[in-house]
């Protein structure tokens, strides 16, 4: 049925109503190919489930927003720009961080997408000196260094972030010998005063 255009839509739809994953995932598979022949209305459908699902942590959304995003995908940077927007505003930080995930990993995310990731990440991190190739915000941070933005100016400006969040980032990236490193310190020693972190 997935081979004729005029099955299409009704698979889309029947993408709905499944439960399970994996057969999810399967029928995101065959949809794939024929994801820009998904109507505008249905696309739509899939996407503002995605987007509920996600938000509301129940499974089975990877495979909605994939097959919209195919379809269109500047219409699903759009919706999680402005689900993001409207999260931030219900101060529904924890709500936040799957959304950005997705967006994250898409051209449409901005650096300061990325970064607002990245503080997220920051924030949920055990911030543990021993498991540090393990940490998701880290890495994020590489990211953004990589693209030339400005971490340090970010970070400083950042009011969601503690001394403790800047060091644990300086102590990190000064061992990698990035300059970053170095500048984040300097900020825990102005800012710290005589606290042991400071000292520290």
């Amino acid at each position: 049925l997935a081979t004729l255009e005029e099955g299409t839509n009704p698979l889309a739809k029947a993408l709905l109503e499944i439960q399970d994953p994996d057969r999810a995932w399967a029928v995101r598979n065959v949809l794939r190919p024929l994801a820009k022949k998904v109507s505008g209305a249905v696309r739509r459908q899939l996407l503002d489930a995605a987007l509920e699902r996600m938000v509301e942590a129940t499974p089975g959304w990877e495979a909605l927003i994939d097959v919209a995003r195919d379809g269109d995908p500047e219409a699903v940077a759009e919706a999680l720009h402005a689900l993001i927007a409207k999260l931030r505003k219900q101060k529904k930080q924890d709500k936040i961080l799957p959304v950005l995930s997705v967006l994250a990993k898409s051209d449409a995310a901005s650096p300061e997408d990325t970064y607002l990731l990245a503080s997220l990440e920051l924030s949920r991190s055990a911030k543990d000196l021993r498991a540090r190739d393990r940490d998701k915000a880290l890495k994020t941070i590489a990211q953004l260094l990589e693209k030339d933005y400005d971490v340090a100016a970010a970070m400083r400006k950042d009011k969601s972030l503690e001394l403790e969040d800047l060091y644990y980032v300086g102590f990190h990236f000064i061992e990698a010998g990035e300059s970053l490193g170095l500048e984040l310190l300097e900020h825990v020693v102005k800012e710290g005063g005589r606290t042991k972190l400071a000292k520290m």
